[in-house]
C-alpha cells in the first residue's frame, strides 16, 4: 500500500491511508470487442448506381449500391480526388471502389459502405471512317 502513517494532505486537509483503503477498487469499464468483424476488398471498373448526393458535403452524404455486387443501398464515400460536383448531375458512374464489409459471426459479409476512388472514364467514341473522293 504506502508507508505506515502516510497521508495525502493538501488544502487543510488530511487524508490517511486507512481512509483511502476503504474507497472501492474502481476502475474504467473494459471495452467489449465488437462483435463483428470488418473486412474490405478492392474492386476495379464497377458500375455504380448513386441514390443520394449532398453537395455541400462533399465526403459524406452520399448513397449508391453497385449492381454485380449487391443491391442494397450504402453508404458511399468519395475520394478527395474527386470533385462532387463531377458527380451531381449523374445518378450512374464506373469507377474503382473500396468496399468495406460487416463480416458476422458466421463469416457472413454486408456491404457497409464503399469509397469511389476513382471515377472511370467512358469509352471514347469510334471514329467514323470516311472514304476518300
Amino acid at each position: 500500500m504506502g508507508k505506515e502513517g502516510a497521508a495525502i494532505v493538501g488544502g487543510g486537509t488530511e487524508i490517511t491511508i486507512s481512509a483511502l483503503a476503504q474507497i472501492p477498487n474502481l476502475s474504467a469499464p473494459e471495452s467489449e470487442p465488437p462483435s463483428d468483424d470488418i473486412d474490405t476488398k478492392f474492386e476495379n471498373n464497377q458500375h455504380i448506381v448513386i441514390h443520394a448526393m449532398d453537395r455541400d458535403r462533399s465526403k459524406y452524404g452520399w448513397a449508391g449500391h453497385i449492381p454485380k455486387l449487391f443491391e442494397e443501398r450504402v453508404p458511399m464515400k468519395l475520394d478527395k480526388s474527386i470533385d462532387p460536383e463531377s458527380l451531381f448531375s449523374k445518378t450512374e458512374v464506373d469507377g474503382d471502389v473500396l468496399i468495406v464489409y460487416d463480416v458476422d459471426g458466421d463469416g457472413s459479409k454486408t456491404p457497409a459502405e464503399f469509397h469511389l476512388l476513382r471515377i472511370g472514364h467512358p469509352p471514347k467514341p469510334k471514329r467514323k471512317k470516311t472514304k476518300a473522293s
